[in-house]
């Protein structure tokens, strides 16, 4: 499962599905780097990045 996979979903109980699926650990960690890279934001497309991390 690809993090980039969860972004394009677009309601939870399917976001949810889709989690169940996978490793937990494994999605939080990836996750955590996104937002991470993310958080001193250069510009708004990385905002937008940002807020749904």
């Amino acid at each position: 499962m690809s993090i980039d996979e969860i972004f394009v979903i677009e309601s939870l109980p399917k976001l949810a599905t889709h989690l169940e699926k996978g490793n937990v650990a494994k999605t939080r960690s990836a996750l955590l780097s996104r937002f991470f890279a993310l958080v001193e934001y250069r510009n708004a497309r990385e905002w937008n990045e940002l807020v749904r991390v």
